[in-house]
């Protein structure tokens, strides 16, 4: 059975898109190796402009609607999807079932797999990674080597960078920063203008918020709330409940039950 895109390789011409279709296979192949499976994927080239761009594995990773794009040495296979706007560039791969849709960006070395989203204006580059049904949208930027994972939400105007993680259904919202080798998972949020940094971690349902800062390796955990201009550094440790706020600068201390 022939292939529409290998067809229109043949019979379409360049500037035409009466056709529907936006892009065609070049006929240039290339394999990758994935879960030990081989897969061949095809170069594609825009048919409105003769643009050639990067490799897709079939014709539903890359959507013929709307101006999403895969370029360069980009990859987009498996059951991945590509839409709207999307744009895919640089040596980024997206595969799996992950769907780039809106007008997000992928690119640099970054990789989206599994179950995970990008959408809105949302930005995924340098080494990133985002996988295990996380969803990155709005205005977000995902950068370095951060990771990204099991349900967790990166929204607004967001930035996850450096080595940092994000995972199992933590939240980072609004201005929020998270960077350095810090880890928010378990349930966490940090929004408004917080910072979270250092080797610091956030977890078990924590909320830090508004101008607070968490750095160094300090540990907030089990619901206490970190918010106001509050600082927690070095070594401390706030949990069970605790609240740390206003100018509260706390570096080497075990808080517990202060409401």
């Amino acid at each position: 059975m022939s292939n529409p895109l290998f067809d229109a390789a043949n019979s379409v011409e360049e500037g035409s898109t009466g056709s529907g279709i936006k892009y065609t296979f070049t006929g240039e192949t290339t394999t990758i190796n994935h879960k030990g499976e081989t897969i061949t994927l095809h170069r594609i080239r825009r048919i409105s402009d003769g643009r050639i761009g990067g490799w897709i594995e079939k014709e539903e990773n890359l959507s013929h609607n709307g101006d999403c794009w895969v370029d360069g040495n980009a990859a987009v296979y498996g059951d991945a999807s590509v839409k709207n706007d999307a744009q895919i560039f640089g040596e980024a791969l997206v595969f799996d079932f992950a769907e780039i849709d809106c007008r997000a960006r992928v690119f640099g070395k970054a990789k989206v797999y599994e179950g995970a989203r990008i959408s809105g204006d949302a930005q995924v580059y340098n080494n990133a990674q985002v996988y295990g049904t996380a969803t990155v949208t709005d205005y977000a930027s995902i950068q370095g080597d951060s990771r990204i994972f099991n349900g967790a939400f990166i929204v607004e105007n967001a930035t996850v960078y450096e080595s940092a993680q994000i995972y199992e259904r933590a939240r980072i919202a609004g201005h929020a920063q998270v960077y350095g080798g810090a880890q928010v998972c378990g349930g966490a949020q940090v929004y408004g203008k917080a910072q979270v940094y250092g080797n610091s971690r956030v977890c078990e349902s924590a909320l830090v918020y508004d101008n607070a800062q968490v750095y160094y390796n300090a540990r907030v955990e089990g619901g206490a709330q970190v918010c106001e201009r509050a600082q927690v550094g070095r070594d401390a440790k706030v949990c069970e409940q605790a609240l740390v706020y206003r100018n509260d600068i706390i570096e080497a201390e075990v808080i517990r039950y202060f409401k």
